[in-house]
């Protein structure tokens, strides 16, 4: 008992009798799915936006700040990726699906709690096991409240796209 073998033995078999492999897989490809569209929906209204009122529009900026605080998108990359006039058409131009495959791999990161280098993982790098599992529970607890506390941040903010979502 206690040794790194032994432990990641019981984390896994524990974390496959629980069912949270399965939750956790299908977690990640909900939001990597859901981060891919609304980056193409962003950048498509960016796209729109400029052509409208121009790069500087107040409508244009507000755009590319989410696009760019959501999902590292500039300006020049949601151009590439709004200019398909449908979700197919866009992941036909390879950049655009490079630019798309990213936002819904950081959308899957974000949104399934998944321990990263920018998020919790260095919660988890001891070398005693009980602390390591101790910290793969305290990572999930922050991530939790983190998670939690975002969600509110944005609603009392009135972003309503967001209450749209948690409700559905």
């Amino acid at each position: 008992w206690g040794t790194r073998e032994t432990t990641s033995t019981i984390n896994s078999v524990a974390f496959k009798g629980l069912g949270l492999e399965w939750l956790t897989g299908y977690a990640r490809r909900f939001a990597y799915n859901a981060g891919a569209s609304d980056a193409y929906l962003l950048s498509r209204q960016y796209v729109k936006a400029v052509s409208k009122g121009g790069a500087n529009s107040r409508q244009a900026k507000v755009l590319q700040k989410e696009l760019l605080e959501t999902y590292e998108l500039t300006a020049n990359k949601a151009m590439t990726v709004g200019k398909g006039k449908t979700f197919n058409a866009a992941i036909k131009n390879d950049k655009a699906k490079q630019f798309l495959n990213e936002s819904g791999l950081k959308a899957s990161n974000r949104d399934a709690l998944i321990p990263q280098v920018d998020n919790r993982l260095l919660f988890t790098q001891s070398k005693d096991p009980r602390i390591r599992m101790l910290g793969q529970f305290l990572s999930w607890s922050q991530a939790k409240s983190a998670q939690t506390n975002k969600i509110l941040q944005r609603l009392e903010s009135g972003d309503v796209r967001t209450l749209i979502k948690l409700l559905a």
